[in-house]
């Protein structure tokens, strides 16, 4: 993902602490998972 990537420089040049990093890191899997789901339920409507 894009904006893990661009997370990781910014904790690499200190504009974010490492925990900042790991929370942000967190609350991103957790709306990926929900995007996921989204988008099967939507395709699941489409195909149906």
């Amino acid at each position: 993902m894009e904006s893990l990537t661009q997370l990781i420089i910014a904790t690499d040049l200190g504009f974010i602490s490492v925990e900042e990093l790991n929370d942000i890191r967190n609350h991103i899997e957790e709306i990926a998972k929900m995007l996921s789901g989204l988008r099967k339920s939507l395709l699941s409507k489409i195909n149906n």
